[in-house]
């Protein structure tokens, strides 16, 4: 299995989130896709950006707004949660503070077959294709090794 890790919610961010997300599925469903994305784009790192971008012409807006309704649920507590996930996992670190690198070495670290990647998903990469680039020799080795085999 290959994840990112996002920061844990505490009540305070996770309220901000719903209306964050209610916000952005309310602009969606009123003015369309491209407005709904428009006034949030500029926050995120550049190949999220891109990506969002390259996607929004094959999007509907129905499914954006349901898919907004995410932000009302909440993955996990505590890191501590994770250790019950078994299967062999590569954890992908941030580079922003949603998605921290400590975090993701912790999980790692909770995790009874989990390894941290070598390589962080930063503002360095812009395009889906440079996010290819920099994750695929990680992936490919995590698949070879006898824990990605699995």
């Amino acid at each position: 299995m290959l994840i990112g890790v996002e920061d844990i919610e505490d009540d305070e961010a996770k309220d901000a989130e719903i209306r964050f997300l209610d916000a952005f599925a309310a602009r969606v469903a009123a003015d369309g896709i491209e407005a709904g994305w428009e006034p949030i784009l500029a926050g995120f790192p550049s190949v999220v950006g891109a990506m969002v971008r390259e996607a929004i012409p094959r999007s509907d807006s129905a499914g954006i707004v349901a898919a907004a309704a995410i932000g009302h649920d909440r993955s996990f507590r505590s890191i501590g949660e994770l250790a019950q996930i078994t299967v062999p996992t590569l954890i992908f670190p941030g580079a922003d503070p949603r998605h921290p690198t400590a975090l993701a070495g912790e999980a790692a670290g909770t995790l009874p077959d989990g390894q941290l990647a070598m390589v962080p998903i930063g503002g360095d990469l812009q395009t889906a294709e440079d996010l290819a680039r920099a994750v695929a020799p990680a992936i490919r080795e995590f698949l070879r090794s006898p824990r990605g085999d699995r």
